[in-house]
C-alpha cells in the first residue's frame, strides 16, 4: 500500500443522546476515533478487503483539525480541532473542540444527531496475510488470521464529523462520501510491494526478528470473492454520482450491478441538473460520447489553461478529482473490462477503453493551447499561401500583372502580360514525438500530456517564426545571384539609429520602388520591424507629435502613427541594431501552410517502445519572399 496517502476510518461515539462528556461552555465532547477491529476497505491491487489498525503503532500531533465531511477545500470545513489524543486499550480518543463558527455542527451532536466520527490518516507500515495463512505482526508477535491487512504503523491526519458508520465494533468505516478522502490518490508501487506477514510455520523466529519480504512476483493475488467485488463497485459508482445510502441499501439487498447502475440513473434524473451534473443521452450524442466529453474537460479544467473550456461538458466537474488511475478504471468499467489486479489496469485501460481517446482530446488541446499563447509576431505583418501539397508553387509578385490599357468606345480588350518572376513557395513538415507512459498515468503526472504538449505548440509557432526572420536577416544570394537586401535593389540603405531623418529616407526608398517596365509601384510601409534595444525609439517616433529641436521647438513630427511598431528579439545581439520597413500584409514575407492548416497536427499510436501511447506533433510550413522591393533594411549600429 502506497504511504502516506489519506485513508479515512468512521467511529461513532455509541449515543443516540446528549453524549455524558459533553461540556456545553467549553463546546467539547470525547470521541472513540478508531479500534482495532476489522473493517472492510477497498484495495486498488486486490479489491474490498479487511484492515486492523494496531493502536501500538499509532502516533500523533497535540492537535489535528477537524473537518466536515472530510472536506479540505476551505478553512470554512473545518469545525474546530482534535486534541488530547490518547491510546486506551484497543481504542483511540480525543478530545473534540468546536469553534464558535460551527454552531449547528456542534448543536447537532448535543442533541445526539450527530454520532459519527472519521479518523483521516496515512499508513507508514503495513502487512499483508494471504486467504487460508495465519500471520504475525508486531514485536509481540501477534496472529492473525487472513486474508486481512494488518497496519502496524500509522499517523492520524484529521478528524471529520460524518453522517454515516459502518463498523459495528467503533463505527470504524464510513460508506464513503468523498471519494477523494477515502480512495488512494495513486496506484500502489510495484517496486515497493505490501510486505506478506510471517507465517505460521516460522515458529523459531524470535519476536525481534525483521517480518520478511517477499518479492513482488511471490505476492499472492488474494481471491476476492463475488459478493465483496459486486459491493466495490457499487461502492465506487455510488461514491462518483454523490449517493452514499444508495450505496449502503444497494448492498445489504444484495442488488446486482445492472440494476444498481438503473437506479443511479433514476436517482440522477430525479435530482436538480443545476447542483449535480449528470450524464444524459441527448439526440446525436451517447452516454459514452458524453463522458469522454466529459472525462477530457475535466482533465483540461485542472491545468493553467484551463480557461480554454468556456462551457464544461455536463459531468466534468464531478470528473475533475479523478487521479488518472481512477480515470483509467472507470474507462475499463465501462468498457466491461476488468479493473482489479495488479498494475496491468491502466496498461488494459490503454488497449480496450476510451482511455487514449480521452489523453489524446486533452492533449491536443493542450498543443493548440500553446501554439495560441506563444508570443510570436511573425503572423502581424507577414502574408499568408495556402499549398495543395509539398511541390513547388508560385505565387503572385508586385508586377505580375501589368496596368489596364484604356478602352475607347468600339475599341478591343488586349490581353495583359503576365509576369515570370512569381514568388516560388513550398512547405516542409516539421515535428517531435511524446509519449505519456503507463508511469505516468500511475504516478497521477499531469505534466506529461498537459505542460509537454503545450510546450510543443509553443515550439510549433516558434519554429514557423524562425522561417520567417531565418529569411529576413539572411545574407545568402537568391535565384538571382544577390542577396535579399542589396544595394542594387534600393532596399539597403546606409547604416543609421532611428531617427525621424534616417526613417524618412527609409520611407522615401520603399515608394520610389519601381517594377521592370520602369512603372512605380507606389509602396508604402505598414510595418517597423525593431529589436528590443529599439523599441523606446521607435516608440518616441511614431507617437511623438512634435520633433522640434532648440531652433525649432514645436515642428510637427511627420510620422506620428505612420505605420505600426513590431518588436521582434531575434533581431537582437547581433552587434548592430538592425531594423525593417515592411509593407502591407503579402506583399514582402509570407508564410505557407499545407492546406491551410495554420495549427499544429496532433497524432496518436499505442505505445511500442514504451507501455503508454505515443503522440507525434507536427505542422507543415514554409517561409518565403514575395517581392524584395517591398521591405527595406538599415543596419543600424551598434548600442552605445
Amino acid at each position: 500500500m502506497p504511504k502516506n496517502n489519506l485513508t479515512t476510518r468512521n467511529a461513532a461515539f455509541g449515543l443516540r443522546q446528549s453524549p455524558a462528556s459533553l461540556d456545553d461552555t467549553a463546546r467539547t465532547v470525547d470521541f472513540v476515533l478508531a479500534t482495532e477491529g476489522r473493517v472492510p476497505v477497498w484495495d486498488w491491487e486486490r479489491g474490498m478487503i479487511d484492515e486492523i489498525l494496531l493502536m501500538s503503532g499509532c502516533s500523533f500531533p497535540e492537535q489535528v483539525p477537524l473537518l466536515d465531511a472530510h472536506s479540505r477545500c476551505s478553512i470554512e470545513d473545518q469545525l474546530g480541532s482534535l486534541r488530547g489524543l490518547r491510546v486506551e486499550g484497543e481504542s483511540l480518543l480525543a478530545t473534540a473542540h468546536f469553534s464558535s463558527t460551527a454552531g449547528d455542527a456542534f448543536r447537532k451532536v448535543t442533541e445526539g444527531h450527530l454520532t459519527d466520527i472519521s479518523v483521516g490518516y496515512s499508513v507508514d507500515e503495513s502487512y499483508w496475510i494471504p486467504e487460508g495463512e495465519t500471520g504475525f505482526v508486531g514485536e509481540s508477535g501477534r496472529s492473525f488470521a487472513g486474508p486481512v491487512r494488518v497496519v502496524s504503523k500509522w499517523t492520524v491526519r484529521e478528524g471529520s464529523l460524518t453522517p454515516i458508520g459502518a463498523d459495528d465494533a467503533a463505527k470504524a468505516r464510513s460508506q464513503q462520501c468523498n471519494p477523494e478522502a477515502t480512495m488512494p490518490n495513486t496506484l500502489p508501487s510495484q517496486t515497493t510491494p505490501e510486505p506478506v506477514a510471517t507465517p505460521p510455520v516460522q515458529k523459531n523466529r524470535s519476536a525481534s526478528e525483521p517480518l520478511p519480504v517477499t518479492a513482488p512476483d511471490a505476492v499472492q493475488e488474494p481471491v476476492v470473492p463475488d459478493d465483496a467485488a459486486r459491493a466495490a463497485d457499487i461502492l465506487s459508482l455510488a461514491v462518483r454520482h454523490g449517493m452514499p445510502e444508495l450505496a449502503e441499501r444497494a448492498i445489504r439487498e444484495h442488488v446486482n450491478l445492472d440494476a444498481f447502475r438503473a437506479q443511479v440513473l433514476d436517482a440522477i434524473s430525479s435530482r436538480n441538473s443545476e447542483s449535480v451534473p449528470g450524464f444524459r443521452v441527448s439526440m446525436g450524442q451517447d452516454e459514452g460520447e458524453k463522458f469522454r466529453a466529459a472525462a477530457a474537460d475535466s482533465l483540461v479544467l485542472r491545468t493553467s489553461f484551463g480557461r480554454v473550456v468556456k462551457t464544461p461538458a455536463p459531468g466534468a466537474e464531478e470528473l475533475r478529482g479523478f487521479t488518472l488511475a481512477e480515470l483509467a478504471r472507470d474507462c475499463l468499467r465501462r468498457a466491461g473490462k476488468p479493473t482489479r489486479g495488479d498494475m496491468d489496469m491502466v496498461g488494459r485501460a490503454f488497449t480496450t477503453s476510451d482511455f487514449p481517446s480521452i489523453l489524446a482530446d486533452a492533449a491536443h488541446r493542450a498543443v493548440l493551447a500553446g501554439a495560441e499563447e506563444a508570443q510570436e509576431t511573425y503572423s502581424l505583418w507577414t502574408g499568408e499561401a495556402t499549398a495543395a501539397d509539398f511541390r513547388e508553387h508560385t505565387g503572385a509578385t508586385l508586377e505580375s500583372f501589368s496596368t489596364l490599357d484604356r478602352v475607347n468606345e468600339d475599341g478591343e480588350y488586349t490581353h495583359g502580360a503576365i509576369s515570370d518572376r512569381g514568388a516560388v513557395f513550398s512547405v516542409a513538415t516539421y515535428g517531435k514525438l511524446f509519449s505519456i507512459s503507463r508511469q505516468a498515468v500511475i504516478n497521477n503526472d499531469l505534466n506529461q500530456f498537459t505542460e509537454i504538449p503545450r510546450k510543443m505548440g509553443q515550439a510549433a509557432e516558434r519554429t514557423v517564426a524562425d522561417l520567417v526572420h531565418g529569411l529576413l536577416t539572411s545574407t545568402a544570394n537568391l535565384k538571382d545571384g544577390k542577396p535579399l537586401f542589396h544595394a542594387d535593389r534600393k532596399n539597403l540603405l546606409t547604416a543609421a539609429a532611428i531617427s525621424a531623418a534616417s526613417f524618412g529616407k527609409a520611407v522615401t526608398a520603399m515608394g520610389t520602388q519601381k517594377d521592370g517596365a520602369g512603372k512605380t509601384l507606389a509602396l508604402r510601409p505598414s510595418f517597423l520591424l525593431i529589436p528590443v534595444a529599439l523599441q523606446m525609439e521607435a516608440y518616441q517616433l511614431l507617437n511623438a507629435t512634435v520633433i522640434g529641436t532648440q531652433a525649432e521647438p514645436n515642428r510637427p513630427n511627420p510620422w506620428t502613427n505612420y505605420c505600426t511598431p513590431i518588436i521582434e528579439p531575434r533581431l537582437d545581439g547581433t552587434g548592430a541594431l538592425p531594423w525593417f520597413l515592411a509593407g502591407m500584409r503579402g506583399t514582402f514575407l509570407s508564410v505557407a501552410w499545407l492546406g491551410g492548416n495554420k495549427t499544429p497536427r496532433v497524432e496518436q499510436r499505442q505505445g511500442w517502445t514504451i507501455d503508454g501511447t505515443e503522440f507525434k506533433v507536427s505542422i507543415d510550413a514554409g517561409a518565403f519572399i514575395n517581392d524584395p522591393r517591398a521591405g527595406t533594411k538599415n543596419p543600424g549600429v551598434a548600442p552605445a
